[in-house]
């Protein structure tokens, strides 16, 4: 990407942080209210094979890699690669370092939104509503379901989302995991994973 897309994109990705910064409000105000806090586990979300399918998040995570120092970037490089070879689950994604993600503030909205329990409104009107992780349910006990609703924050990224798009005139589509994407941020075709239109 050239500096002049940089710089056109500077706007979106500013509101990218502002959408992050109140998922993450939201998140913990309601996580608090049923006393969970996440210290990490075996059942780790960081295990789950999440699908990625937005160029702004895409973008935003890169400049995360990017700001890494080359050593890091390589043993991220072949920690990724490892991943996406690997079939099922079991590998933790190569952001995570130690039990932490070693880019925890450009992470990805569902890394952001995992966990608890909480509600998506359909464009048909149907609400569906979603489990929280085994160490959710294990915190909140019998508590009764506190209102989380993804719904406006999914149809925010998803008009940002949009405009991002149209800015970049690249309406190709992305369906990538976290390993794939750090693949092609450091210039390797990813194992798996695509761009398509």
């Amino acid at each position: 990407m050239e500096l002049k897309d940089e710089e056109r994109l500077t706007p979106f990705i500013n509101r990218l942080k502002d959408l992050y910064a109140r998922m993450d409000r939201s998140y913990q105000e309601v996580a608090d209210r049923y006393g969970f806090h996440c210290q990490g586990c075996e059942e780790s979300c960081c295990r789950t094979t999440f699908y990625h399918h937005t160029w702004v998040e895409y973008l935003y995570l890169k400049a995360g890699v990017q700001e890494l120092s080359r050593e890091v970037r390589e043993d991220l490089l072949l920690s990724a690669q490892k991943v996406s070879a690997q079939t099922g689950t079991g590998l933790f994604c190569p952001l995570n370092q130690d039990g932490k993600c070693m880019l925890y503030a450009y992470r990805p909205m569902i890394c952001r939104l995992h966990g608890i329990a909480h509600e998506l409104r359909r464009p048909d009107g149907s609400v569906h509503y979603g489990p929280g992780c085994a160490a959710f349910e294990a915190a909140a006990g019998e508590t009764a379901y506190i209102p989380f609703d993804r719904s406006g924050f999914y149809w925010e990224l998803s008009r940002l989302e949009r405009e991002v798009r149209a800015a970049l005139g690249n309406y190709d589509r992305i369906k990538m995991t976290v390993s794939q994407m750090v693949e092609t941020m450091l210039n390797k075709e990813p194992s798996t994973g695509s761009f398509h239109r």
